[in-house]
């Protein structure tokens, strides 16, 4: 069983599984993993990160960056047709407190560049080799 704590909105979620922890398990420090919508288990991201609106965006991956060895960013891709079909990225910080304890923070580049200055996203680059 995982326990997710969401930072901004004070509340636990729990799970019997998360296929990222696993994936995020096996990553190098500083690595990063692409993954196609398809290949996602996007009903355990949605419970714990939460997705676009589908009538607007059309999913397009997942990308797992480790930036740390306690720590991984999710960014859920996305093409946004209320945006002529831009590609981009909603990350959520995962920082490991337990093997089986997650924070889980969502942030905006911005505030990822200040505390993990060598992190190169890909917030409105492209994302076509997820598709």
């Amino acid at each position: 069983m995982y326990t997710f704590i969401d930072i901004k909105h004070k509340k636990k979620i729990e799970l019997p599984t998360f296929d990222l922890i696993p994936q995020y398990q096996t990553l190098a420090s500083g690595a990063t993993l692409a993954t196609q919508s398809s290949m996602a288990n996007l009903e355990e991201i949605e419970t714990v990160i939460g997705l676009r609106d589908p009538t607007r965006n059309t999913s397009l991956g997942i990308i797992l960056t480790k930036p740390t060895n306690n720590s991984f960013f999710v960014g859920t891709a996305w093409e946004d047709w209320g945006d002529n079909g831009q590609h981009d990225e909603d990350l959520t910080l995962f920082t490991e407190v337990s093997p089986d304890i997650f924070e889980v923070e969502r942030m905006k580049p911005a505030n990822i560049k200040k505390r993990f200055p060598l992190w190169d996203g890909y917030h409105h680059g492209d994302k076509s080799y997820l598709k």
